[in-house]
């Protein structure tokens, strides 16, 4: 079953322990059931992370290279 796709950007990222808390929050809000009506489902996801380079325009250089991958 395909899905869909969605960014999360950051700001205010102080290095790699600022990205690892809010992936640790959005995989424990993401591993809640869902519940629709008597039933539950578990949903599941992958993710990557990424900083951007420093001294770039950050919104600039995601667009640019959102197609590349």
């Amino acid at each position: 079953m395909a899905g869909d796709e969605f960014t999360v950007l950051l700001t205010d990222v102080h290095g790699r322990e600022s990205v690892e808390t809010a992936v640790a929050k959005i995989r424990k809000l993401m591993s809640c059931p869902v519940k629709l009506g008597r039933r539950a489902f578990h949903c599941s996801f992958r993710y990557g992370t990424w900083l951007y380079p420093v001294g770039r325009n950050p919104a600039h250089w995601v667009q640019k290279r959102a197609g590349d991958h």
